[in-house]
């Protein structure tokens, strides 16, 4: 995690969410975001992924929207 990074955390780090935000917030990341499944857009048909695939998928869109 760097200075003026965007930074997206994944539902897996629900336990040390925490940890990375501090981080982001000591060292001036430019944005933070947490990706969830549930976040991606209704036109994406995901269900034919299985369920971590969804994950990855909401974090790669999460990730294009820092750019």
């Amino acid at each position: 995690i760097k200075a003026g990074a965007g930074v997206v955390l994944g539902e897996g780090t629900a336990a040390v969410r925490e940890v990375f935000l501090a981080r982001c917030e000591e060292v001036g990341a430019a944005r933070s975001v947490v990706a969830e499944a549930k976040d991606i857009p209704e036109p994406l048909d995901t269900t034919r992924f299985p369920g971590y695939q969804r994950k990855n998928i909401a974090c790669a869109l999460a990730a294009t929207e820092l750019v």
